[in-house]
């Protein structure tokens, strides 16, 4: 999955020119981003879902936080002892929830940009209605070693970058071994999601949860104290991840109905796991979104994986299954500022500025009232009454 990488598809003016300076790259990036070919509805998706993203994942964190101090006697809830160890259960669904939604959407988005089928185009329309079809082809094509995760993860052509043959092996070396580390990641992430499909889709679907079930365990060794258990049927089919399978009935005798549970503990150890694939889905998610815009701001020439730190700042980053030492840091922080030097880094902040009527403002603050949310819906062809600036 790391092999040579395709060639990739060459779009219009902005990637015919064999050098460019930054100058050069803004105005010629400037045009393809707003054309048909790429479009600036593609850019804000892209930006917006990495964006979102954080701000999801850092919600769980606030949820986690909130059953910390609850734990620690700190929140008087006020509920009886059973109904909060319940409720404790939710928040912890709650959290998985937000977890395996936003698993899907990065599914989503891979499917969208690594289908040979589709373009950049087509990814508003894909991410606005991706159904679990594009999920299950992407976890499927990707166990199967049909995605290049070079091209997935928009890695610069070596032979797009402006340095000498040693520090492109060096370069190119790099990349491979970070292909390597994304792979690792992502069957991290199909693993942990198709393991908790079952306890997610009953949260969707039905509702068939049985919360804050005592354990009793063995007098040795750590046990969880409360269970979860998700109550389904799968009949003449096995779910993934099963752990056991059963010749009788695991199910009293007036709920046979249910042949499957699945079972989420409510210990420390599920908040860990949870933690590893946030921060999976975190740096996953801006290192796809961010390597595309950049790959869009620069022409796809001399470009660099780069993370940012702030609103302002960033610097280079790939991840490595190793540390960079000695002669192989000194070759590499020289290397990477030449192909810096003449990036031009695509910043993700949009103004939005809405010109809205004052007849279509008083809709929009009565529907408030009745409902507490407002739809509006404007015509593709009619004039556009709203300023979008992509900085």
């Amino acid at each position: 999955m790391c092999a040579n990488p395709k060639p990739q598809a060459f779009y219009g003016a902005c990637f015919q020119a064999k050098t460019m300076n930054i100058q050069e790259k803004k105005e010629r990036s400037r045009q393809f981003i707003a054309s048909s070919e790429f479009t600036v509805a593609t850019h804000t998706v892209l930006a917006l879902f990495n964006r979102n993203a954080q701000n999801l994942l850092n919600a769980v964190t606030l949820e986690g936080i909130l059953l910390d101090r609850i734990e620690k006697g700190e929140i008087d809830t006020g509920l009886a002892p059973d109904v909060l160890a319940e409720t404790k259960s939710f928040v912890l669904l709650d959290g998985l929830a937000k977890i395996m939604m936003l698993t899907e959407g990065f599914f989503a988005l891979c499917e969208a940009l690594s289908n040979p089928k589709k373009g950049y185009k087509s990814l508003p329309e894909t991410m606005a209605r991706y159904d679990m079809r594009e999920i299950n082809d992407f976890i499927r094509r990707f166990k199967g070693k049909e995605i290049d995760v070079w091209n997935l993860f928009r890695f610069p052509k070596i032979s797009e970058l402006l340095i000498e043959p040693n520090e492109a092996v060096f370069i190119e070396k790099l990349f491979r071994d970070s292909c390597k580390v994304l792979e690792t990641n992502i069957f991290k992430l199909i693993e942990f999601y198709e393991c908790n499909r079952i306890p997610y889709y009953k949260l969707k679907h039905g509702l068939s949860i049985m919360a804050g079930m005592k354990v009793t365990g063995p007098k040795e060794g750590n046990f969880p104290s409360l269970l979860i258990y998700a109550l389904d049927r799968w009949e003449n089919k096995d779910p993934p991840c099963l752990c056991h399978k059963s010749k009788d009935s695991l199910m009293p005798e007036d709920l046979k109905w249910f042949d499957t549970i699945s079972m989420v503990p409510y210990w420390v150890n599920t908040f860990k796991k949870h933690s590893e694939i946030m921060f999976l889905l975190r740096t996953m998610i801006e290192h796809l979104t961010s390597n595309h815009l950049d790959w869009a701001s620069n022409c796809g020439k001399d470009y660099f994986p780069m993370k940012w730190t702030s609103e302002t700042q960033c610097h280079p980053l790939i991840y490595l299954p190793y540390k960079l030492e000695g002669s192989d840091q000194a070759l590499y922080d020289p290397v990477v500022q030449k192909i810096c030097n003449n990036m031009n880094l695509a910043r993700k902040d949009y103004n939005f500025g809405f010109n809205i009527p004052n007849e279509i403002m008083e809709k929009i603050f009565n529907s408030f009232e009745k409902n507490q949310v407002a739809t509006i819906r404007g015509q593709q062809s009619g004039k556009s009454v709203t300023i979008a600036k992509v900085e």
